[in-house]
C-alpha cells in the first residue's frame, strides 16, 4: 500500500442560485470521522499525527493546504 497522497479533484455547477460543489466519484464508505480545523492565522502549521495504518481525508473549505 502506498503512503503517497491521492488527490480527488471535485467539480462545481454554477447557476443563478449559486454554486454546488461535488465529487461523485469519491468513495467515502471508509470514513469514520470528519474533523473541521480552523487556524487562528496563516502562520500556524499543523501536522497530522496518527497511526500509520489509518487513512486520512482532507478538504479545504476555504483556502488551501499542502500535503507533504
Amino acid at each position: 500500500m502506498s503512503n503517497l497522497p491521492i488527490i480527488n479533484k471535485g467539480h462545481v455547477n454554477i447557476d443563478k442560485r449559486g454554486k454546488l460543489f461535488y465529487n461523485n466519484t469519491f468513495n467515502s464508505s471508509d470514513i469514520k470521522r470528519i474533523y473541521i480545523i480552523e487556524n487562528k492565522n496563516n502562520l500556524i502549521k499543523r501536522g497530522w499525527v496518527g497511526h500509520k495504518i489509518e487513512k486520512r481525508w482532507f478538504s479545504a473549505i476555504n483556502g488551501a493546504f499542502k500535503v507533504l
